[in-house]
């Protein structure tokens, strides 16, 4: 074959490729694009989407904390003031699984889905930590609910990860390697098994049955702060 023959079919060939190049990339470039605009046109929306669940679930938090000291009060037999049960504030708990169905809805990632759902899941647990927290009569009460906190936290983490990067935000500067995992004086590892052995045990006591339950010194301690004792009735302070 000439040559100049094969140099012409070469040059037609790479040509023709370059071509067919350029329009992939050309498409591809385009779709970057479109995704990029579907992700940026709903962003508000989503924020906001996160920012309601975030908010449902610190009041959650708070509802939890304010059950665990009634539930305190209750352990050691003493009465709260009048009111404080009649004033006490709703579960949140409804408005959180409304705000996770608008994130499913709205999520560009299923990574923030997942974890939203993990807490909503982690909030039930909690609940019945709490209960254990009333009822068990052994100094081991209070176990189930340090370890739903100590989960609570990590996911809180893993939450504000996820936010970030469905957001398109990135790590915070400045964040170690190993964020968003806490960084504790002592292992936690299987802490979620931990917690639902637990939780699964049957105690002793059934609730509001009058039992003798151990309490622990920090507790003791609580019992006596003034933040408590504002809860109890006069006669039981």
């Amino acid at each position: 074959m000439d040559t100049a023959v094969l140099t012409t079919i070469i040059a037609s060939g790479s040509a023709a490729c370059g071509a067919a190049l350029k329009m992939v990339y050309d498409a591809v470039t385009d779709r970057i694009k479109s995704n990029r605009a579907n992700a940026e046109r709903y962003i508000d929306e989503r924020k906001a989407a996160y920012d309601q669940f975030w908010a449902e679930h610190k009041r959650q938090v708070t509802h939890n904390q304010k059950l665990m000291e009634l539930g305190l009060i209750s352990r050691v037999g003493k009465d709260v003031k009048r009111g404080v049960l009649e004033d006490f504030p709703d579960s949140s708990m409804s408005a959180l699984a409304d705000a996770l169905d608008e994130i499913r809805r709205l999520a560009r990632t299923e990574e923030i889905v997942r974890v939203c759902s993990r807490i909503v899941a982690l909030h039930g647990d909690t609940a019945a930590a709490l209960r254990y927290f009333a009822n068990e009569p052994t100094d081991q009460y209070g176990l189930p609910y340090f370890l739903a906190n100590r989960l609570r936290e990590d996911q809180e983490l893993e939450f504000i990860a996820a936010y970030r990067k469905d957001l398109g935000i990135g790590y915070p500067a400045g964040a170690s390697e190993d964020w968003p995992k806490a960084k504790r004086p002592y292992p936690l590892a299987g802490m979620e098994q931990t917690l639902h052995a637990h939780l699964h045990l049957e105690s002793p006591t059934r609730e509001g049955q009058a039992v003798s339950k151990a309490i622990t010194e920090k507790d003791a301690n609580l019992l006596s702060s003034p933040r408590m004792r504002v809860l109890l009735a006069d006669d039981a302070a």
